[in-house]
């Protein structure tokens, strides 16, 4: 080994040290002190029955993430806690995210909150809070994100304009009287801001202290008694938007025209107002559905690429076989993917343009996914056939950060169905090749055939047959009938290996699925470095691959009761880093039981 090879292993290998050299034993201990302390307050949850005293770091738990071997974000997302927040979390020193959403925790806003001095994240959202938020919220200075949707707050303060670095503000749901437009209006670096379902608002128009929002992506103000027209500022000033959301309103007059050169919008919701006019038609997408226009085929038909318009663009279209012998599924299959997708509107989730049915023809059109599916490229699978046309063949590697904001785009599509929607949708076939990459290798989930839309949250549904696909269905599929969101879970583990490993989800030289060689390695306590994808390894990403992959073994686990909800998934997700600016770039830690 050469001088130079030798440095840049020792390099290596002090970065990966580094975390466990920056806290010393008796910080560590302390911050266990405080976590055990928060949980006996909590009342012991069962939730946090893997919180114990011992000799290793609170980093191994779960819900804790580290950066540099001390506590920096706590992910207590539905743990059925129903305490106040005790003051004793600001103790913890480096403290920069808190997500309590989805419990029952009481009382008013913590104004404590502000002796947490590093805090950037904070998820108080789906809880029983109540009250005005305090005046002081600009104490919290550092905040990037904060979600206080879904409370019982009745007033948001001048203040919240003092937090310049927000960057996504949520505050639906609430029982809001007035909002403070100017000084929202003022948050120059906000993305994403949700104000809808605040019904007790007074009428009034969409605020023009919103034109300064130029880095919006996303507008949500449905259900806010809003009045008057659409203001030309929105086609004009917006033209980050991705999301737009003004349904369930009183706007009337005409849909101002510009909406077309708003080129990253993928979501527009105006409906149930009283505009007048007509919407822009579609152009005849169903020209011509040869075999030259084939880019795919599965169980229940072929998808074809059609050029819809002289410029080039173009939708996918699914016909669907009309096999007499099979006409009752694919009928239902053809009917729950309208369904379900004309319910759902999510930047994660590919679109439904339109569908056709006729006695000789079932036909449904989506959005036209330039970079085809995320098999394609973990596997190298240039498409089925050499018949089927394409615009890339997928060819070069993903590298690690692109692996990551798959899976954080596709958990993002997942959270939405799950939690977000009025009654939780399980998809039921989530697999890398239903997971599809536009231009951009931005994750969309897609094939609603065998989704179930649940009759009540967090009450299964029966399955009147196993669906999925082999190497990704749960277990327990193989004993009940029943069916909830954890099979979705299982599934998307699945692919979080499939990411980390670059393994197929079934090997067949080693006569085992993915998921099974996965928690082998792991039970054998062999190095985790070892089971990673070489083609994508550098050691300033081994710390976050390894906490996805244990992230995948924890989604995998054999009971559903021990797989995490998909929003509490998404957190942990969120809170590696996607940008590794240096070997030192700090991560998650993450430990499975």
């Amino acid at each position: 080994m050469s001088k130079l090879q030798h440095s840049l292993l020792l390099l290596a290998f002090t970065s990966l040290l580094m975390p466990l050299l920056a806290i010393s034993p008796a910080t560590r201990i302390e911050e266990q002190r405080i976590l055990l302390k928060i949980k006996q307050i909590f009342g012991n949850p069962p939730s946090l029955e893997s919180w114990k005293p011992s000799s290793s770091s609170p980093c191994d738990w779960l819900e804790i993430s580290c950066s540099n071997g001390t506590v920096t974000y706590i992910s207590l997302g539905s743990k059925n806690i129903s305490t106040t927040l005790p003051r004793i979390i600001c103790d913890l020193p480096n403290l920069q995210g808190i997500d309590l959403s989805d419990n029952s925790i009481p009382g008013n806003f913590p104004d404590f909150l502000c002796s947490c001095k590093k805090l950037n994240r904070l998820d108080l959202s789906w809880n029983n809070f109540l009250g005005p938020i305090p005046d002081d919220i600009q104490c919290l200075s550092g905040l990037r994100y904060l979600d206080l949707g879904h409370n019982n707050f009745y007033s948001i303060p001048k203040g919240i304009g003092q937090l310049q670095e927000l960057t996504s503000l949520t505050i639906d749901g609430n029982s809001i009287r007035t909002i403070p437009v100017l000084e929202i209006g003022n948050l120059s670096n906000l993305e994403e801001l949700s104000l809808s379902v605040n019904e007790g608002l007074a009428p009034d128009e969409i605020p023009l202290e919103f034109a300064g929002l130029k880095k919006l992506k996303s507008l949500s103000m449905s259900a806010t008694n809003l009045i008057g027209e659409i203001p030309q500022f929105i086609v004009v000033n917006l033209t980050n938007l991705e999301t737009l959301d003004l349904s369930n309103n009183r706007l009337a007059g005409s849909i101002p025209g510009g909406f077309n050169k708003l080129h990253n919008l993928q979501t527009l919701l105006l409906g149930f107002n009283k505009f007048s006019g007509s919407l822009p038609s579609e152009s005849d997408i169903l020209s011509s559905l040869s075999e030259n226009n084939l880019i795919g085929r599965g169980g229940s038909g072929k998808v074809y690429r059609i050029i819809i318009n002289p410029i080039g663009e173009k939708v996918a279209v699914k016909r669907v076989w009309n096999d007499k012998k099979s006409d009752q599924r694919l009928e239902r299959e053809f009917l729950a993917e309208v369904q379900v997708l004309g319910m759902i509107r999510h930047c994660n989730i590919v679109k439904l343009l339109g569908c056709i049915s006729s006695k000789t023809a079932k036909l449904l059109i989506y959005e036209y996914m330039e970079n085809q599916s995320l098999d394609k490229w973990l596997h190298k699978k240039a498409g089925s056939t050499t018949s089927e046309a394409c615009d890339s063949t997928p060819g070069d590697v993903l590298d690690w950060p692109t692996r990551l904001r798959i899976a954080i785009g596709t958990a993002q599509g997942l959270c939405y169905m799950h939690h977000d929607c009025s009654l939780p949708i399980v998809h039921r076939d989530i697999k890398s090749s239903n997971i599809l990459l536009d231009s951009g290798l931005n994750a969309k989930i897609a094939d609603y055939g065998l989704a179930k839309v649940l009759v009540k949250e967090g009450e299964p549904e029966t399955a009147s047959a196993v669906a999925g696909t082999f190497g990704y269905i749960a277990p327990e599929y193989a004993y009940t009938s029943k069916l909830n969101v954890k099979s979705d879970v299982y599934s998307f583990g699945v692919v979080l290996l499939e990411l980390t490993t670059g393994r197929q989800p079934v090997i067949v030289d080693e006569q085992m699925n993915l998921v099974q060689w996965a928690w082998q390695h792991y039970e054998e306590e062999k190095s985790i470095i070892t089971a990673l994808d070489e083609e994508i390894m550098e050691p300033c990403y081994l710390e976050t691959m390894t906490a996805v992959f244990k992230l995948g073994l924890k989604c995998t686990s054999p009971s559903p009761s021990q797989r995490p909800a998909m929003n509490e998934i998404l957190q942990i997700l969120l809170s590696c880093p996607i940008n590794f600016p240096s070997w030192q770039e700090s991560s998650v830690v993450l430990t499975v039981h």
